[in-house]
């Protein structure tokens, strides 16, 4: 990779996690997606250009990943046009020494950490599981509000 591709890698590596520890975990799994020409599908490249459209960040949707926006890396292969963030040093440095393994994807356990799996049917019950624990929490949440 040139300098400027590993900062527009590593700008999603650090809207990812600020986990340190597992950021060369997801380097990896963006650099084995690009390796076998995947599309990267990295959720912080759609927030990124609704943010460019809307003026801030918020929670994504299933409809938001049909955006037609060059930064959507769900709808366009390979790392977006430019930066989405100005990476840290810990970012850059694990674009520059990813983890080695065979990831493919990972998903947020909700405590600011991830799971990684190499199947797409690991992923999608991990998946699940992140759901439920989100769904709890927002009715934990709403409960809290009602008098």
């Amino acid at each position: 990779m040139n300098a400027d591709e590993v900062i527009r890698l590593a700008g999603i590596v650090e809207w990812e996690s600020s986990h340190v520890p597992e950021k060369p975990t997801i380097a990896g799994v963006y650099l084995n997606r690009l390796r076998d020409r995947w599309a990267l599908q990295a959720d912080p490249t759609v927030q990124y250009a609704l943010m460019l459209l809307e003026g801030e960040k918020r929670r994504l949707f299933f409809k938001d990943y049909k955006l037609n926006h060059p930064y959507n890396t769900y709808k366009f292969r390979g790392l977006p046009p430019g930066p989405i963030t100005n990476p840290t040093l810990t970012s850059i440095q694990a674009v520059l020494y990813p983890a080695t393994h065979s990831y493919y994807y990972f998903v947020a356990k909700g405590d600011g950490q991830h799971i990684f799996s190499r199947t797409l049917a690991e992923h999608r019950r991990n998946a699940q599981e992140y759901y439920r624990l989100m769904r709890e929490r927002r009715a934990a949440q709403a409960a809290a509000k009602t008098p």
